[in-house]
């Protein structure tokens, strides 16, 4: 990291004083950008970048250029950010450059201000709160919108040039590495003086290039066409049996969510083959496409509001997020090129190289961290695809095996696409027409993949002990018991209620009596994915010498719910915030696309929405009790500490870091 400092300044919020930030904020994230591209090269050294400028409020203004580097490379990402410091302050940026990131802007401003009347009371809220010590004043999205639009036209790449080498003014650099091993002044001095004598060129302009996929075929023809009255949803099949799920809201104005589900996923690819749907996950948009790069993707797509890439779920690869009406076209032929064209290019493996040993040290970092990665696969009796696997398994994994793998699937798994929100019914139709729906024929009908559904908890109930790298005064305790998967919903809202009541009963033994914990929580996870899969997770975290004494109270409230009937005070404190969520739920674009983005493969997903409430209603403290006997059995208990390596050293459980698979729609 290279840092310079500047005396302080607050200017009154002028209109003048407005363009000056706007010109040096498009300095520093073209710099950015640079980064960016350089951590997105084959062989980059680099995995992230970044340039800003941060107030110390009545004391300077900072101005950072930071690079994360692989590890062991901290000399090439110090001689990275010096250089192209050095390379941005002598040659400036270039007019392509700048129209890029000016229309990026311009892009961002309008989706704002489509959706400025649909923003919700927190974020207006945290506007406010925002500049209460400051001296500025709030605007709307459309002041903003209108008055970058004025501005636009006047901003030169000289005027921005001259604002950003002024952002690098005041007092000698200050340089700060963090290493794992102590590096030294004398080497961190000597690096940074051999790079100071590197000789930069500038960046050439190349100009823009075009996007290359604009057709898929003949549009696709609607063969089906049905509506859901009551429910507002209009379910529609082309002729290669691509589904479309679509619901108009007035919930996000000028937004518009999507999900675009081809079906096999994590069922699909062979368990030899751990880390495998991780590694697709988080390369795919640098993988890009066949014919651009993710370089290419960022300049042809500035000031779009669409998404890049696809991520590997337990049942389908998913390509989802938000778009605007204007453009939605776009996203249906990007999302279409990245399943019938994906890139796997060599710069996406040469990411995937510097990312392993990230994600290593971060699952090991904190007790919360460990839970997150690893507890998921303990619970699935060391399933490797409930996450990822140790660092030397994680190397084995490259883009080819993934390409030879995800090919066939790509080209004729069934697909079904939703969209919710400020939409057009017919440019939708027509947009998915001339891309998925004009895709040769699909199956309708995808494998059942009953083997790979198989899935249990785990054997037997001896304690198991995970370590986490950080403080030796951190710990988490996490006790679980088997249940089942989501096909009863009488099961699943009961087993919800259950897990509420008890995080209720933990927050008050825990916190209020015992003093022991801040963060008691409790939850039941039923599988819709893997077969008679799921579980009740009461999870803390807490001073290790808590651990006993908060072990027995997990325990005693458990014996309490079996043995007696939940008061109906606490079944209303337990249910009525249930209640309230469907309520909101209602009311919510991400909640709609949840139960729409497989509403035609699995219909009964949208039986169960009519039903929940009634569910949840009709609950009774009896019910609860035998639940509570029925799956919070003794004999059934599993125990999870995770504690500092610090502490000493304890056996260690065979597992690997995950996420949990297959969770439970409402």
């Amino acid at each position: 990291m290279l840092t310079v400092e500047r005396p302080w300044d607050d200017p009154a919020d002028t209109l003048a004083q407005r363009r000056r930030i706007t010109i040096r904020q498009i300095g520093l994230a073209l710099l950015s950008r640079r980064l960016d591209k350089i951590a997105n090269a084959p062989g980059a050294k680099i995995i992230d970048g970044a340039a800003q400028e941060a107030p110390g409020k009545d004391l300077a203004w900072s101005t950072t250029i930071s690079a994360v580097a692989k590890d062991g490379e901290w000399k090439a990402a110090l001689t990275t950010i010096e250089q192209e410091l050095r390379r941005a302050l002598k040659y400036g940026f270039n007019q392509s450059e700048l129209k890029v990131q000016l229309t990026d802007i311009e892009g961002s401003l309008e989706d704002s201000a489509q959706r400025a009347n649909t923003r919700t009371s927190p974020a207006l809220a945290g506007s406010i709160l925002g500049i209460i010590d400051d001296n500025d004043v709030i605007t709307t999205p459309q002041f903003r919108l209108d008055f970058f639009r004025k501005l636009k036209p006047t901003i030169t790449v000289a005027e921005v040039n001259a604002e950003f080498r002024k952002l690098w003014t005041g007092s000698k650099p200050l340089v700060f590495v963090t290493e794992k091993k102590d590096i030294g002044k004398a080497a961190l001095a000597a690096t940074f003086d051999a790079s100071r004598k590197v000789a930069v060129a500038a960046v050439k302009d190349n100009g823009g290039t075009k996007f290359a996929y604009d057709s898929f075929g003949p549009v696709g023809k609607v063969v089906s066409d049905t509506r859901i009255e009551d429910l507002g949803i209009r379910e529609l099949r082309f002729a290669n049996n691509v589904r479309l799920n679509i619901k108009k809201t007035d919930f996000e104005k000028g937004s518009i969510r999507y999900s675009i589900r081809v079906a096999g996923g994590q069922l699909a690819l062979p368990a030899s083959k751990p880390g495998l749907g991780a590694m697709v996950s988080m390369l795919s948009g640098i993988g890009a496409l066949e014919k651009h790069s993710a370089e290419d993707l960022k300049q042809i797509m500035a000031g779009h509001n669409v998404q890049i890439g696809f991520a590997v779920s337990d049942d389908a690869i998913v390509s989802g997020g938000t778009t605007t009406p204007r453009d939605l076209a776009l996203q249906m032929k990007l999302s279409a090129a990245f399943l019938t064209h994906p890139g796997y290019r060599k710069e996406a493996e040469t990411r995937w190289e510097s990312l392993v040993p990230v994600i290593e040290a971060q699952a090991k970092a904190t007790p919360q961290s460990v839970a997150q990665m690893k507890l998921p696969a303990v619970l699935a009796n060391d399933d490797a695809r409930f996450g990822f696997p140790d660092e030397d398994v994680l190397k084995q994994r490259n883009l080819n095996e993934a390409k030879t793998l995800l090919t066939p699937l790509l080209a004729s798994a069934p697909i079904e696409i939703a969209v919710v929100g400020d939409v057009d019914e017919a440019a939708i139709i027509d947009a998915v027409g001339h891309t998925f729906g004009a895709l040769p024929m699909r199956e309708l009908e995808g494998p059942k993949y009953a083997e790979a559904r198989k899935v249990s908890f785990r054997n037997g109930v001896a304690p198991v002990t995970l370590t986490h790298s950080g403080d030796a005064d951190q710990a988490l305790l996490a006790i679980a018991w088997p249940t089942d998967d989501d096909e009863d919903l009488n099961r699943v809202v009961g087993l919800n209620l259950l897990a509420e009541v008890m995080k209720l009963e933990l927050t008050d033994t825990l916190r209020e009596k015992l003093g022991a914990t801040y963060s008691p929580a409790a939850s039941s996870f039923a599988s819709d994915v893997f077969d008679h899969f799921g579980y009740v997770l009461a999870a803390t975290t807490l001073a290790p010498d808590k651990i006993d004494e908060v072990e027995k109270a997990v325990a005693s409230i458990a014996g309490e719910l079996r043995s007696t009937p939940v008061s109906d005070d606490l079944l209303a404190r337990a249910r009525n915030p249930n209640l309230e969520r469907i309520d909101r739920q209602e009311r919510e674009n991400p909640y709609w696309l949840a139960i729409m983005e497989d509403a035609q493969t699995n219909p009964d997903r949208l039986e169960r929405h009519r039903k929940r409430r009634a569910v949840y209603t009709s609950i009774t403290p009896a019910e609860l009790q035998q639940l509570a006997r029925q799956y919070l059995s003794p004999d059934k208990t599993l125990i999870v500490k995770v504690v500092s390596d610090k502490l000493g050293k304890p056996v260690q459980a065979a597992a690997v870091m995950g996420t949990e698979k297959g969770a439970v729609r409402p």
